[in-house]
């Protein structure tokens, strides 16, 4: 598969929202890396980050104190190279990567150390995310053309790949062939190990078990119906090429949800251009926030209460993080038992 700027534009639509620059940026990581195309981030109960950098190639682990511990920069498709780092998760003694181009998973160590190489035995049209749990099993939200799995999003593997189960409904499309281009939302791991899906259209906010079975549904905080058919406007001109444009920026649609402490659901939509977010208790209505201009949320760093998101620095990508008591209420602050943490003295324990 070619990587082009219809891809790159059909990304943003998948997830990765385009960002502007700040006055006032938060705290940056890893101050010294330099990253080209970053799509994907990931951070572990320690506090330790993960981040894909989809066109350089490289993927690159960030430390808890935030200092760059090591990367992997070697191009190609054999074992412990990267082509195009797409999706990236953190195990409990592990990193797991999925190749866009190559569409298999790597799995290291958490000091850098190459451990193995394996293709998913379910083949699937277009990965959206990936979660590990532990370091035994890895949860991939994509889309397959397999009939007896091809209404389900999510797909449990176990650690070489092989398939255990397949549910949750896939986002609604009248075209296929459009679900396959977008995708049908996002997946993060709580820190119960359960899994936030952020279904596209209609849009659903839903918390799965690894079993399959359905612990919660969270009441989004705007009405969305069906939006993969829209998400795109491809045209074709005299000579019968298709050009295929994103429409982010005409429409509504959800955005990447990250599980917080303590139950707590940070969720947002893009609504024709402008994002919009809000803080989802585990009862009762959801609270809108103001998230600092220019930032895309990846996760959440349950050890130092921070938001780790994509930014621009200097018209640079880069990786910062949001302290949840410069953004969030102090009910909400309370609730997740961050009133009084200081992510620069946590950092240092």
């Amino acid at each position: 598969m070619k990587f082009t700027s219809v891809t790159i534009a059909l990304l943003c639509v998948m997830g990765v929202t385009a960002v502007k620059s700040q006055a006032q940026p938060p705290r940056r990581l890893a101050p010294d890396l330099i990253l080209s195309t970053p799509i994907s981030a990931d951070v572990a109960n320690d506090g330790a980050t993960v981040v894909a950098d989809f066109t350089e190639p490289a993927v690159h682990y960030i430390a808890p104190d935030g200092r760059l511990k090591w990367s992997l920069t070697a191009k190609g498709s054999g074992p412990g190279d990267v082509l195009q780092p797409y999706r990236v998760a953190l195990g409990e003694n592990t990193v797991w990567i999925y190749d866009f181009i190559v569409r298999d998973v790597s799995v290291y160590s958490r000091e850098g150390t190459y451990i193995r190489r394996f293709r998913l035995s379910l083949p699937l049209a277009i990965v959206d995310d990936i979660v590990a749990i532990g370091d035994s099993a890895l949860v991939v939200l994509g889309v397959t053309r397999q009939a007896a799995f091809a209404n389900s999003a999510i797909h449990v593997f176990d650690a070489v790949g092989a398939h255990k189960r397949s549910f949750g409904e896939v986002a609604f499309a009248v075209d296929r062939s459009r679900l396959i281009m977008t995708g049908t939302g996002t997946l993060a791991r709580t820190a119960q190990n359960t899994l936030l899906y952020v279904r596209k259209g209609p849009y659903q906010l839903l918390e799965y078990g690894v079993d399959g079975r359905l612990r919660r549904s969270v009441t989004p905080p705007m009405v969305i119906a069906a939006v993969v058919d829209s998400l795109q406007r491809i045209e074709t001109n005299a000579k019968g090429r298709e050009r295929i444009t994103s429409r982010a920026a005409e429409i509504r649609f959800p955005l990447r949800g990250a599980p917080l402490s303590k139950g707590l659901v940070l969720s947002g939509v893009s609504d024709r251009g402008t994002s919009r977010w809000w803080i989802h208790p585990p009862q009762g209505a959801p609270v809108p926030v103001s998230l600092p201009g220019g930032i895309s949320p990846s996760s959440w760093n349950a050890r130092t209460c921070e938001l780790v998101a994509f930014t621009n620095r200097d018209d640079e990508p880069a990786l910062v993080a949001v302290a949840a008591r410069a953004v969030f209420p102090t009910a909400t602050l309370n609730a997740m038992g961050c009133v009084g943490r200081d992510p620069s003295t946590t950092r240092r324990k």
